[in-house]
């Protein structure tokens, strides 16, 4: 069983390929191959499994292609996965377990008006009820309901501090399970005019605040007589490499945002303080460059618009990489300019959104961003001028908020094509041109 990638194919197109071997006559026979209806092509990576049901387990490592397609003999697509778009899958193996998991695994959804908990006792089929245990400490959680569902949604709660979560799994004699995981997510009262970051001033400790290392970076940190220093031993290669940051901040597309912070340090040095997604560093929502600090205390200011789609997980990040020492913060503020917030939020999250293909032109891989108000079926499809398919990119349910995915024109022709959003409630349509 062989992953062809096609890279000497004409057309270049990647296919699952069984090989029947005879080692005596030294003779190859092709016995089977099989090509995805959407003619995925992967230069690189990739894996092919046969199953002990006789069917073939298929990983297409490209970008926004399944990293799991299960197909018959036949060529009858029986399961079929796709995970993020922005990475590509290196193998994919499926292994039979008919075990029982000893506890649930807990998983949160941050929105704005509530937090979604998901859990499951995995493989338990004798359970009656889960009972969710809450609190704003890890050592005070407290029983606060039972469900009989895997999903369940808290509005309401306390703003402006961290909430702890844990589940349990009920038999229909009353045995609770070992508890699951213990997650937590920060709620934010997100009113208008008032500082969206918490603990800016670091009067509060240093919750929600985080410092993130990559490389081999080293830096610690510590509130000093109420402001923030972080201390720097090793500060790798790339300012990303050292970072302050505070998660879930909502951006809304065509909000304005002011930043605003105070810094100084023990030597003159650069930073980037931006707004930025969760994992992707490289991402810039504020569209700021460099800050040069000195070693006197100054207050910084940069006004910005979401130009980007909205993203209801953003990071605040000061980035402190690339040169070692001191770098004081204190201040630290992100704020809203709309009087009528309020509306304007409603507004954009019952909206379906397809935003512009990036770049456009492309050549030959472009970028495409949309959102949806409500978890619900999705499509998206790429049509040539004459209104034939030439890729189906999405076709499953998904919840709501912000997706990005990627096309990937290498086979086509030079042209106009058009990008299809279909949901339920509504079909948006955007032009894109692929200049070769």
């Amino acid at each position: 069983m062989l992953f062809d990638n096609g890279n000497l194919k004409n057309p270049q197109l990647s296919r699952a390929l069984e090989i029947k071997i005879d080692t005596s006559d030294f003779h190859a026979e092709k016995v089977w191959e099989y090509f995805h209806p959407s003619q995925y092509y992967a230069s690189f990576l990739g894996s092919v499994q046969r199953l002990a049901n006789g069917n073939t387990l298929i990983n297409w490592s490209g970008y926004g292609t399944p990293f799991a397609s299960e197909v018959t003999p036949t060529g009858e697509t029986v399961y079929e996965a796709i995970g993020r778009t922005d990475n590509q899958t290196y193998r994919s193996y499926r292994f039979e377990w008919e075990g029982m998991a000893l506890r649930p695994y807990l998983l949160l959804e941050y929105l704005p008006d509530k937090v979604i908990l998901i859990f499951n006792k995995f493989g338990d089929t004798d359970i009656d009820h889960y009972k969710i245990y809450t609190g704003e400490s890890e050592e005070q959680l407290a029983p606060a309901v039972t469900t009989s569902l895997t999903t369940f949604e808290f509005s309401q709660l306390a703003g402006n501090r961290r909430h702890y979560f844990m589940v349990t799994a009920v038999d229909p004699d009353g045995i609770e399970s070992p508890p699951s995981n213990i997650a937590s997510v920060y709620v934010r009262s997100l009113v208008p005019g008032q500082n969206m970051i918490h603990n800016g001033e670091f009067s509060n400790n240093f919750d929600p605040w985080s410092i993130q290392l990559g490389s081999n970076a080293q830096a610690t940190g510590k509130v000093n007589d109420g402001y923030f220093q972080l201390n720097i031993q090793n500060p790798g290669t790339k300012l990303s490499d050292v970072q302050l940051v505070q998660g879930n901040l909502p951006l809304y597309i065509n909000q304005e945002y002011t930043i605003e912070f105070d810094a100084w340090a023990s030597q003159p040095r650069a930073i980037e303080v931006k707004m930025t997604q969760n994992d992707q560093d490289a991402v810039n929502y504020s569209k700021t460059g460099l800050t040069y600090v000195m070693t006197k205390r100054r207050t910084y200011r940069y006004t910005f618009i979401m130009q980007d789609q909205t993203d209801m997980d953003a990071f605040f990040a000061v980035q402190c990489g690339e040169q070692s020492g001191d770098v004081m913060l204190d201040n630290i503020s992100l704020k809203t300019s709309l009087t009528d917030f309020a509306e304007f939020i409603e507004e954009n999250l019952n909206n379906l959104q397809l935003v512009q293909n990036f770049p456009n032109p492309f050549n030959p891989v472009t970028s495409i961003e949309y959102s949806i108000p409500h978890p619900q079926h999705v499509t998206v499809i790429v049509y040539d001028i004459s209104g034939r398919v030439v890729a189906k990119l999405v076709d499953r349910f998904q919840n709501s908020g912000r997706h990005k995915i990627f096309f990937d024109g290498n086979l086509l022709a030079s042209g106009v094509y058009y990008c299809r959003l279909k949901t339920a409630d509504l079909t948006l349509m955007k032009k894109m041109c692929l200049l070769k």
